[in-house]
């Protein structure tokens, strides 16, 4: 029978003879682990899978095979996460700034080039902190209604920024639009980086 480990702990498993490794999957995931975990890195025989590979999740597996899976909880996840955002605030920040200066040196077409890279940039962030500051505000027992005021206002903010961003671009306001990228975007970013990202990893030293 394939030996499956979970957080390096033997499990019993009744898999069905030579499973697929999604199927594997589907079977930890509906009857061994629970509703608020997932699944970051699985290893078969200590040789790294690829979750995004579907070849090689629809490989078959051995009875000698030993499977060995590491799980987190979404929380911890989140909390982990935090470290992550920041380095990305800061990589969001530089790039802005970088576009910021084509355009003050009247370099549009190399500012163009790039100003798509920067709103897909931003759209990844604001997906990313809304998963992870959802996910910890609603594991607290006594919600902070302050911080959650100050992340929604942040949002909104945010989110009218970028969309100031293309009527500017559009007109080819280069004063406006940098003015937006320095003073709305960048400014905002450093607020998630300074205020919210340290709160919210203070709930995790209180829990």
């Amino acid at each position: 029978m394939i030996q499956i480990n979970i957080n390096d702990k033997k499990v019993v498993n009744s898999l069905n003879f030579n499973p697929s490794l999604k199927k594997m999957i589907d079977y930890i995931i509906e009857e061994k682990i629970k509703k608020d975990e997932i699944i970051t890195k699985i290893f078969v025989d200590n040789k790294t899978i690829d979750l995004d590979d579907e070849n090689e999740l629809s490989k078959i597996l051995k009875s000698h095979n030993t499977v060995n899976i590491q799980i987190q909880s979404s929380l911890d996840l989140a909390f982990e996460s935090l470290k992550d955002c920041s380095s990305y605030i800061d990589s969001c920040i530089l790039q802005i700034r970088e576009v910021i200066e084509l355009y003050q040196k009247n370099e549009i077409q190399k500012g163009n080039i790039q100003f798509p890279h920067i709103i897909d940039s931003i759209d990844f962030f604001v997906r990313l902190i809304t998963k992870v500051h959802r996910t910890i505000l609603s594991n607290q027992q006594s919600p902070d209604k302050e911080l959650n005021q100050h992340i929604q206002n942040l949002e909104i903010h945010l989110l009218t920024a970028l969309k100031s961003l293309l009527p500017a671009k559009e007109k080819v306001d280069l004063t406006l639009l940098c003015d937006l990228l320095e003073y709305e975007l960048c400014d905002n970013l450093s607020q998630w980086n300074k205020e919210i990202l340290p709160a919210l990893d203070r709930l995790d030293k209180k829990s």
